[in-house]
């Protein structure tokens, strides 16, 4: 409900006049100016026709055609490359960061949570004893669980942080956790000097790169797909063969100093 509002009242607040006088080529074209991937631009494109067809169930459009909404153009996303961050740049981000975004990165980087998800974790998710973590239905957003193992590198990074109960973060929308990353790269580029390159943030690529290195290192695409919470078959053509066995050991045996 909370990325509904927020996504909403951007869209809202660019339009402000009566919902049944705004057109197709109008969505069309703030759709286009968001910069944003094709994927976060169709997510926006759903919700803003998910919003039409209330209007029209309550008549602030007409209800006898199809919602201006539903003639907007689908943006196609093109498979690219799958980005990675690695073993150098993940000990560069965790030299820099601190607090929550801290958090953020090593769970991102050896679990493979989706950032959604993570925010919807709770202490009481983590099953120490059998050493995973229990993602059930309100915190996949599916009809299904499944559990992520707490690998022992995950265990001595999050240690500081670990508490009996409660929620895992403060933040509430995936954004904040996203504008946290977008911080911590900048701090890495100052880290690094003058006359060094620009540290990018790589989007999801700590679930990329996790899965990659995970796909490496185990052999096991089904069990990684289970993890992961995704087909077999993604994974397979994702990130089979994309790093070396010796390039996931380095990733799992970056530890805190």
């Amino acid at each position: 409900m909370n990325d509904l509002t927020w996504r909403l009242r951007r869209f809202a607040e660019a339009f402000p006049k009566t919902i049944g006088t705004i057109t197709s080529a109008e969505i069309d074209h703030w759709l286009r100016d968001l910069s944003t991937s094709h994927r976060t631009r169709n997510n926006y494109r759903n919700l803003i026709i998910s919003l039409f067809n209330f209007a029209e169930r309550r008549a602030h459009v007409p209800r006898d055609r199809e919602t201006e909404a539903q003639y907007t153009e689908r943006p196609k996303a093109k498979q690219g490359p799958i980005d990675i961050f690695t073993p150098t740049e993940l000990a560069e981000m965790l030299s820099v960061a601190d607090g929550q975004p801290k958090l953020g990165l090593v769970l991102g980087a050896f679990t493979g949570i989706r950032s959604a998800e993570l925010l919807r974790l709770h202490w009481e998710n983590f099953n120490w004893e059998e050493a995973v973590i229990d993602l059930g239905t309100d915190q996949t957003n599916t009809a299904s669980c499944r559990l992520v193992p707490i690998l022992p590198t995950l265990t001595e990074w999050i240690a500081p942080f670990v508490r009996r109960e409660g929620r895992v973060f403060s933040y509430s929308l995936p954004v904040c956790l996203a504008e946290a990353f977008g911080n911590i790269a900048k701090k890495v580029t100052q880290a690094r000097g003058n006359g060094a390159p620009v540290f990018k943030w790589k989007t999801n690529a700590l679930r990329h790169s996790f899965a990659s290195y995970r796909v490496a290192m185990t052999l096991d695409v089904p069990s990684v797909a289970l993890e992961l919470g995704n087909s077999p078959q993604k994974v397979f053509s994702n990130y089979r063969k994309v790093v070396t066995r010796s390039q996931a050991e380095a990733w799992f045996a970056v530890r805190p100093a």
